[in-house]
């Protein structure tokens, strides 16, 4: 199958291909005629199109071919757009066979993604050449190889559409997006941005500070270097909002808020259960969008549960939901771009896909804990 981009690029699946000195070629000499092949598996901008979560064994444990990660989304399109500045054709080729077969749902969101972020089309025009191909995402991550790999759900098209409003909001600008930067963050503070300089996601300070990683962050106060509370001050974060318990499985003793509010942040306790799906109750939601509004204009709030994906992503959507009147299933996919491994349950997705912007969250909120959840 093969599919018309545009005038000078083309995305091509069932590519049979095979290994030479470590880089998948297709067999086919003639394959391409005059356009370059591109096969994003080669290419080490984009982490060679690997999902990955750092910090975290996924690989072998769990059934998670996750969409690409920002930095791999937006590296892709600037390959291809260095290529065709070149003057050149190009052809993307996702290979056939089973041990490629999530590469081509990367393979295709990377393409299809090019017009849109690179030549500004809308996200009708961009998804058009798209239609009936089936492109999808699992919307959630951490299900056991133990069991039947969950169906994806997280459609190309809805995928499309939370970058255009995350370019639209100002989230995302291709041009000036630092590659580096996104992965050092992680790397060294197991964070990332769901709104830059708003909306911060991670873990538990705690997690990363006794991680035994030489590259992370071993101190949350100062004085030593660096350190939490001095990273919190440079970022302009002025409140943390915590959703793990102080202790869980996994995390012996989370830290101690004081540290924090003596360095001037203010801190929401917000603690609940990672059971029965994740999903916070009508209380939950409500003391953490309180506790956000105490937060000054233009700060930004960092949220995190122990690991930095559940919990906490949903509870960060819940505030840019409620801030910006958005889509649930756009911020779905958007935090799945952002930090991989977010989203950890089918019933956080179907939560975050059921809120349909401000609205139907306040809708929610004020139903009477009798009420059905939208889970």
């Amino acid at each position: 199958m093969v599919v018309s981009v545009g005038p000078e690029l083309q995305w091509a699946d069932e590519v049979v291909c095979e290994k030479v000195d470590g880089k998948v070629v297709p067999k086919a000499q003639d394959l391409a005629g005059e356009a370059e092949v591109i096969c994003l598996l080669n290419e080490s901008r984009v982490r060679n199109a690997k999902y990955d979560v750092p910090h975290y064994v996924v690989e072998g444990y769990y059934h998670d071919d996750g969409p690409p990660a920002l930095d791999q989304i937006v590296e892709a399109c600037r390959l291809i757009h260095e290529k065709l500045q070149a003057k050149k054709k190009v052809l993307v080729i996702a290979p056939a066979g089973t041990e490629y077969k999530s590469h081509r749902h990367f393979s295709g969101l990377c393409t299809a993604a090019y017009p849109l972020l690179m030549k500004k089309v809308t996200v009708d025009q961009a998804y058009a050449p798209w239609e009936g191909q089936n492109l999808k995402f699992r919307p959630h991550s951490w299900a056991s190889v133990r069991k039947p790999a969950p169906e994806g759900g997280m459609l190309l098209k809805t995928c499309l559409e939370a970058l255009e409003v995350a370019t639209r909001l100002k989230w995302l600008d291709v041009e000036a997006f630092d590659s580096k930067a996104y992965t050092e963050l992680c790397a060294k503070w197991d964070a990332t941005w769901v709104i830059p300089g708003e909306i911060l996601l991670m873990a538990d300070p705690m997690t990363t500070v006794m991680d035994p990683d030489p590259a992370t962050c071993s101190h949350l106060v100062g004085p030593e270097t660096p350190n939490f509370a001095a990273w919190f001050e440079v970022l302009n974060v002025a409140g943390l909002v915590r959703l793990n318990k102080d202790r869980e499985s996994g995390l012996e003793k989370s830290y101690d808020a004081k540290k924090f509010k003596d360095a001037g942040l203010l801190h929401v306790q917000a603690a609940y259960d990672d059971t029965g799906g994740g999903v916070p109750d009508k209380a939950i939601a409500k003391k953490v969008l309180d506790g956000c509004s105490e937060v000054a204009e233009g700060k930004a709030i960092a949220f995190h549960c122990k690991a930095g994906f559940g919990r906490s992503g949903v509870c960060a959507a819940l505030l840019a939901i409620h801030r910006y009147d958005l889509s649930g299933q756009h911020l779905l996919a958007w935090l799945r771009f952002c930090r991989p491994g977010t989203i950890t349950t089918l019933s956080q997705a179907r939560f975050l896909a059921s809120l349909q912007g401000r609205q139907k969250l306040e809708e929610w909120m004020s139903e009477s804990e009798g009420c059905c959840t939208m889970c």
